[in-house]
């Protein structure tokens, strides 16, 4: 399956199209890019996928299942950082087409032909070929001028008609690429309002932790002492004492623990945690700060968009008039100019006639003089006209020009910067920042666990001592109860021998040669360990107590 997709520049609002295979499609994808935009600038390019709008490394596949038309935007950081695109608007390219001051200048412009000429009316005369003829001589001189000035206004009428076209065309593509800038703001705008939430959800997160890890081991520095002075009062198991040389009778806890190095580590994670705590507060801070601004960007550009439709109205209000003038105006009067060219021509290819009466020829004059003054105001409102779209093209580049939206777009650069410094400089460190304070008040946890640690040693050392009793006791009885059997067998053999053996043909016995073994002797393998090498702890004493 091939899908489409549309590239919209998000500073020109140029828009490119291409197709998508059905795998993962960022080859295609840069493939396009490689045709529209020189290499030079792809480092600079950042691409946006959507929707969701999701940066172009950020994906899984370019295309969705659910729909066949991929849409992204290109955004060139270069152009961000300058607010300079490499396409400039100006309204000289709009006033290409000249308006022909003469005959000459409209041939030579090929503006004076039009398609409602045929080869019959205008029989290809020329003012050289009628001036040449002297039989009507100044008549039919003023004729020719008479044709010639239709042919000049038709002219004139045309280049008015054909450059507010130009700009009819012009101020569309416009209000188009408009639309593209627009969707390519705002799909820039959520994306960044995704990663905001992103980072506010992770540092959430890592808050969470923080203060449950915060207050565990605060309440654990506040305990400390009370923990030593627990240990204190705890006496040695006996046996204990016994097999460890280093204490003396009596001995409590407190004898195994380095009070001052103790004091010093708990001053140690004290300070530990009061540097994460002032440093969790400047991420606070920032995450806080960042939220805010991204917030007020979106607010603001709301607010703005609203104050910008009033550009937008006017954007379209130019483009509607462009269009108006173009096509409904100016192809009216066109209409009249052109049959007016017409008329003129076939009049006075019909006076030319060298048997035609002078008197038709000076009717023709008048016919033509009177239409000349009918449609006297048509160039000039034509002309005037063309200003008044001429200003309306230029005042729709400027409001396009307005309403490039670089500003909000390096604003928005800015913050994602903001955002991924804050990720990789200030989450992350802070994260393995949490971490080593956890291994910190793990020595702290070693003081207040003691009590726990020395009953469960007691009690694992009486456990293994009636695991021992118990294992040496089974084995022992194995052994005695093997033995037996061993006895046994040796003497239902000897019986087997002595009733039996001496009938037995030779060759049987020396095809059997086990039957006149007796059986082996048992020799366990297992090896009881010594109860000595515990201390006399009962297991059993210990649950009771």
């Amino acid at each position: 399956m091939v899908y489409e997709i549309r590239i919209g520049d998000a500073h020109t609002g140029e828009v490119h199209q291409g197709h998508l295979s059905a795998g993962d499609g960022r080859r295609e994808l840069l493939t396009a890019l490689q045709q529209y935009y020189p290499q030079s600038r792809h480092d600079n390019l950042i691409v946006l996928i959507g929707p969701p709008w999701r940066p172009l490394e950020n994906r899984g596949q370019v295309w969705q299942e659910d729909n066949h038309i991929v849409d992204c935007f290109i955004y060139d950081r270069s152009v961000i950082k300058s607010g300079i695109t490499s396409e400039q608007k100006s309204c000289d390219s709009l006033n290409q087409v000249p308006v022909p001051a003469s005959i000459e200048e409209a041939d030579g412009f090929n503006l004076s032909k039009s398609s409602q000429f045929d080869s019959s009316s205008s029989k290809d005369t020329t003012s050289e070929d009628l001036t040449s003829s002297v039989q009507f001589g100044p008549l039919q001189r003023a004729l020719t001028d008479f044709e010639n000035s239709f042919r000049l206004r038709l002219a004139q009428g045309q280049a008015y008609a054909h450059r507010c076209k130009i700009r009819a065309d012009s101020c569309v593509q416009i209000q188009e690429r408009q639309r593209v800038r627009n969707r390519a703001l705002s799909a820039a705008i959520q994306n960044l309002r995704d990663h905001a939430n992103a980072l506010a959800s992770a540092h959430d997160s890592l808050v969470t932790r923080a203060e449950r890890h915060s207050n565990a081991q605060k309440e654990l520095l506040m305990r400390f002492e009370g923990d030593l002075e627990a240990l204190s009062k705890i006496s040695m198991h006996p046996a204990l004492l016994k097999v460890c040389n280093t204490f003396e009778s009596g001995s409590t806890l407190a004898d195994c623990v380095n009070f001052n190095k103790a004091r010093r580590w708990a001053e140690t994670c004290a300070r530990s945690l009061a540097a994460f705590e002032a440093n969790i507060d400047r991420v606070n801070t920032v995450v806080n700060d960042i939220v805010t601004c991204v917030k007020s960007l979106y607010l603001q550009n709301k607010e703005d968009s609203s104050r910008d439709d009033i550009k937008v109205r006017a954007l379209e209000s130019c483009v509607a008039f462009c269009v108006f003038a173009a096509c409904v105006s100016h192809g009216e009067e066109l209409t009249l100019l052109e049959s007016d060219a017409v008329l003129a021509s076939r009049l006075v290819a019909e006076s030319s006639d060298s048997s035609a009466d002078p008197t038709s020829a000076l009717e023709v004059c008048r016919q033509l003089q009177e239409r000349w003054d009918a449609r006297a105001v048509l160039v000039p409102t034509m002309a005037t006209r063309d200003a008044e779209a001429s200003q309306s093209a230029a005042q729709c580049i400027n409001t396009f020009d307005s309403l490039s939206g670089v500003d909000t777009l390096r604003l928005i650069a800015d913050l994602q910067s903001r955002i991924h410094r804050v990720r990789i400089h200030h989450l992350a460190t802070q994260a393995d920042a949490l971490q080593d304070k956890a291994r910190l008040f793990t020595q702290l946890q070693t003081v207040r666990k003691l009590p726990q640690a020395h009953e469960a040693l007691c009690l694992e050392i009486g456990r293994r001592r009636a695991y021992l009793r118990a294992s040496n006791s089974k084995v022992r009885a194995c052994a005695e109860q093997l033995a037996q059997l061993r006895l046994q067998e040796t003497e239902r053999r000897a019986n087997f021998h002595a009733s039996h053996g001496a009938c037995l043909p030779k060759t049987l016995l020396k095809a059997l040669p086990d039957l006149a073994q007796m059986p082996l002797v048992f020799s366990p393998t297992f090896e009881p360990e010594p109860l000595e090498s515990l201390p006399e702890i009962d297991f059993f004493f210990l649950m009771e107590n």
